[in-house]
C-alpha cells in the first residue's frame, strides 16, 4: 500500500497510515473465498475495473463488502507499477438487500394468498398462490380491480366497515365468498392492513 487517505484507514479498522502500510491486501487483506483473480485478470488486460465487489478483512478479522473502481498505472514500455483506485464499503448495503431478498422469496413461496392493492383497491402485486387459487394468471390480475375475484355476495354495509377498520389504521379480518376465473365459487379467510409510507400516511 503506497497511498491511503483517512476514509480507507478508518473502514479497514487500522489506527494509522503506517499500521496499514505493513500489511500486504494481496496476502492477506481479503476474505479466503474471495476470487482476487478475478479482479487481476481484468484489470490487467482492461487496464481498470468498476465497481467490482469484493470481501475485504478489517483489522480486527471482520469482512465487509466493499467496491472497487481502480486502473492500472503503466510504464512507458506497458508494465504495470501500480492501481489506483477507489474502495467504498457497502457492506450495509448488501445486508438490507439480502434481508429483502429474504423476505422477497417468503411471501412469493408463502402457501397463503398474498396481494398489495394501491389505496382504490387495483392489484400492484400478487403471489403465485393467488393465481393457484383464482385461476387467473398474475399477467391477468396485475393492474385489475380486485373486485375482478368478487362473487358480489359482499353488500355495501360490509364493504364500508372493512374500508373504515383499514382506513383508521386497523387491520381487518374477515371472509368473502369469491370467484375463480371459471366462475366456481370459493371461500376466503382474509387480513387486510394499510401500508404506510416513509411519512406515516397510507400508500397500499
Amino acid at each position: 500500500i503506497l497511498l491511503a487517505n483517512r476514509a480507507l484507514i478508518k473502514m479497514l479498522g487500522y489506527s494509522s497510515f503506517d499500521e496499514l502500510a505493513l500489511r500486504n491486501l494481496e496476502h492477506d487483506g481479503f476474505e479466503p473465498t474471495y476470487e482476487r483473480k478475478e479482479y487481476i485478470s481484468q484489470i490487467e488486460s482492461q487496464g481498470e475495473v468498476h465497481n467490482l465487489e469484493a470481501r475485504w478483512l478489517r483489522h480486527d478479522g471482520n469482512v465487509i463488502v466493499a467496491k472497487e473502481s481502480a486502473k492500472a498505472i503503466r510504464d512507458s514500455n506497458g508494465k504495470t507499477l501500480y492501481y489506483d483506485g477507489t474502495v467504498e464499503d457497502i457492506t450495509e448495503r448488501k445486508i438490507a438487500e439480502e434481508k429483502v431478498m429474504q423476505l422477497s422469496r417468503a411471501v412469493e413461496q408463502s402457501p397463503a394468498s398474498i396481494l398489495i392493492t394501491d389505496l382504490e383497491g387495483n392489484i400492484e402485486y400478487c403471489n403465485v398462490k393467488v393465481s393457484e387459487v383464482t385461476g387467473y394468471s398474475l399477467e391477468e390480475l396485475l393492474g385489475k380491480s380486485s373486485n375482478i375475484l368478487s362473487s358480489g355476495e359482499t353488500t355495501e354495509e360490509e364493504y364500508k366497515i372493512l374500508w373504515q377498520t383499514i382506513s383508521s389504521g386497523n387491520e381487518w379480518n374477515g371472509t368473502f365468498h369469491n370467484k375463480r376465473k371459471n366462475g366456481d365459487l370459493y371461500w376466503d379467510y382474509a387480513q387486510i392492513s394499510p401500508i404506510k409510507d416513509e411519512s406515516g400516511m397510507f400508500s397500499h
